[in-house]
């Protein structure tokens, strides 16, 4: 079941927006009330079989975000906290929210020069090799799932 933007998790973080989804769940953006800013919270969704069993999907989001907390990169989304919910005690992993759009949507609207298609793709290299040195392996590197902070900064999303 889907929550309602004004649900509250773990007692602190508030549904505020849902900024996507995909094949496993969606990420809300979300207020941490007990520090005072907006994090991103990304859920799973129960309903979303895509073939495996719900015991091996939560511990698929349990091992993305054991596995993503370990990485100290820009490019890596900084992970917050893992909170399990609902029933089914289903993992919600919190994170930094990034304040932006997916290289997908950027160069849906106009083309980009060379020299910052390069710079992307050093960016988003570099933040592969940190996360491959702590063996976090992405799964689904493409343009939706890099996103340009509004200062320019990218910035690797939905390991999956």
């Amino acid at each position: 079941m889907t929550p309602s933007p004004a649900r509250l998790l773990n007692n602190r973080y508030r549904l505020v927006a849902r900024l996507g989804q995909g094949a496993m769940g969606s990420v809300w953006k979300s207020h941490d009330t007990r520090l005072d800013r907006t994090v991103a919270v990304k859920e799973l969704v129960s309903g979303r079989d895509g073939g495996e069993e719900l015991g091996i999907r939560r511990e698929r989001v349990r091992r993305e975000a054991l596995a993503l907390a370990k990485v100290e990169h820009p490019a890596i989304v900084t992970i917050h906290d893992l909170i399990y919910e609902g029933p089914g005690r289903d993992p919600w992993i919190v994170m930094a929210y990034v304040r932006g759009r997916s290289l997908e949507k950027i160069i849906r609207d106009a083309p980009l020069d060379e020299r910052r298609v390069a710079g992307i793709g050093l960016a988003a290299l570099q933040g592969l090799m940190a996360c491959h040195e702590q063996a976090v392996y992405h799964r689904d590197v493409k343009p939706a799932n890099i996103v340009l902070s509004d200062n320019g900064a990218v910035h690797l999303v939905d390991f999956g």
